[in-house]
């Protein structure tokens, strides 16, 4: 649902109207606050520090459109049938902002054999954004070019920004992939 709204966002987008400062998602509780264990908030935090996770706030003007598909859900979160076996990944993107300069990161935690939370970095952006992450279904995802075909084992992690790029992380069986749907 979310890759049908980010294909078609560029027409949506030029007809939002602009609300005022203080709009209806940051009035209503934030859904990011209990969007992940707590144990594992305290892991990111120690890995970390000064960095925060994406909410409806940080969207900058496409929270209402977020919100249209995913009416409780946090931008920055995803809860991910990654690999196809029923194990919970969460897919997380953080920012930090630092005066004209926005650094964000996609991770994946999932608990190990031993449970604890193990990390990994899929995208790490100097020149990032407040960009949200969801799950979509297993299947094929062809890239922007059509040479090159990801075939995902279970649901995929779709980071995207509206009205620009969008990328698929997927588990092929062997290992985790990527591929850009959308430039």
């Amino acid at each position: 649902m979310f890759l049908r709204r980010v294909l078609a966002a560029s027409l949506v987008v030029a007809l939002l109207p602009f609300g005022s400062a203080e709009s209806d998602a940051a009035k209503r509780r934030d859904p990011c606050v209990s969007a992940l264990p707590t144990s594992l908030e305290k892991v990111i935090n120690q890995h970390h520090p000064n960095w925060k996770i994406v909410t409806l706030e940080s969207l900058g003007g496409y929270e209402d459109l977020y919100q249209e598909d995913d009416k409780n859900g946090c931008p920055g979160v995803a809860k991910v049938n990654f690999y196809g076996d029923g194990r919970v990944v969460y897919a997380i993107v953080l920012i930090k902002e630092a005066p004209g300069k926005v650094s964000s990161q996609l991770i994946m935690a999932q608990l190990n054999k031993v449970n604890q939370w193990e990390l990994t970095t899929l995208l790490d952006l100097d020149d990032g954004c407040a960009c949200p992450v969801v799950a979509e279904p297993p299947g094929e995802y062809r890239n922007v070019h059509g040479k090159r075909t990801l075939k995902s084992k279970g649901e995929v992690i779709l980071h995207f920004q509206y009205e620009s790029w969008a990328i698929v992380f997927a588990w092929t069986g062997e290992k985790i992939d990527q591929t850009h749907i959308k430039d």
